[in-house]
């Protein structure tokens, strides 16, 4: 039975009615509204092509559990369990980099907004204007705090898939040890 593919669609059917709810409440308006760097929609094009190619691993992974268990993998049950490791889980190191560098992203985005604010000050633009210094400030108020939740929120569930993947691997030696 594919088992890490199967935690993989529940988490994701879980991801994606949050998604559609968070829809429906107006949060991907209001992101791409608000945020005018558009940093948000990077690190959100990002985490959905990182949850792509995590659910291709999680596939990949449990076929390969259940060719074991079929006695069809071979060459895998003959081979150097350490090599096998290392193979196996550097299918997880990508999507645990993945959601590093969404956290990052986050992070540029709030130090760009932070930019954004004082630009007026350092440019030398009159600033006694107290109605177009607010509305400035609290635009790019939002591009930073944005940005920081966005890639926070995507980091977060980046690592929760990857510990699904790594019990993923885990299963999958734990598959190979048991067969030799």
């Amino acid at each position: 039975m594919y088992r890490p593919f199967l935690r993989w669609m529940l988490y994701m059917s879980i991801i994606l009615s949050m998604a559609c709810m968070a829809y429906l409440n107006g949060v991907f308006d209001f992101i791409i509204t608000y945020d005018s760097s558009l940093i948000s929609v990077a690190i959100l094009t990002i985490y959905t092509g990182t949850e792509i190619y995590a659910s291709y691993q999680s596939w990949f992974i449990s076929r390969q559990i259940d060719k074991i268990k079929n006695n069809q993998n071979y060459y895998l049950k003959n081979s150097n369990i350490e090599i096998i490791k290392q193979m196996v889980f550097s299918r997880v190191h990508y999507v645990r980099f993945m959601a590093s560098m969404l956290t990052m992203l986050g992070l540029f985005g709030t130090i760009y907004g932070l930019i954004m604010i004082f630009m007026p000050y350092f440019s030398g633009q009159d600033t006694n204007d107290i109605k177009m210094i607010l509305e400035y400030l609290f635009s790019n108020i939002g591009v930073a705090s944005i940005t920081t939740a966005v890639g926070l929120i995507c980091s977060m569930l980046l690592r929760i898939n990857a510990e699904s993947l790594n019990a993923g691997c885990n299963e999958f030696i734990r598959e190979i040890i048991s067969t030799r």
